[in-house]
């Protein structure tokens, strides 16, 4: 995880998510990810973060359209593990 933190964008984004309760939805991008991450390194950094989270299992990544070739681009902080139930008898 700390590759991942290099940028300072990344750190803030990372603190965003860390702060989150489970269920909260952090709009990490508005435009289109595809486009603007190749020209933008603290994108790039925030993209790999948010899709290393998702790969842990601790976000779900998601879209929203908002207009033609514009996204709101959502992680939403996954909840945590039911307890372990104990065997009755």
């Amino acid at each position: 995880m700390k590759e991942l933190l290099q940028h300072p964008e990344a750190r803030r984004q990372y603190r965003l998510f860390q702060s989150m309760k489970p269920g909260a939805v952090l709009i990490y991008h508005v435009g289109h990810l595809a486009t603007d991450a190749p020209k933008r390194p603290d994108l790039q950094a925030v993209r790999a973060l948010m899709t290393a989270l998702h790969e842990r299992g601790l976000c779900r990544l998601s879209q929203r359209r908002i207009d033609d070739g514009c996204y709101h681009y959502l992680a939403t902080k996954a909840l945590p593990p039911a307890p372990a139930q104990q065997p009755q008898g």
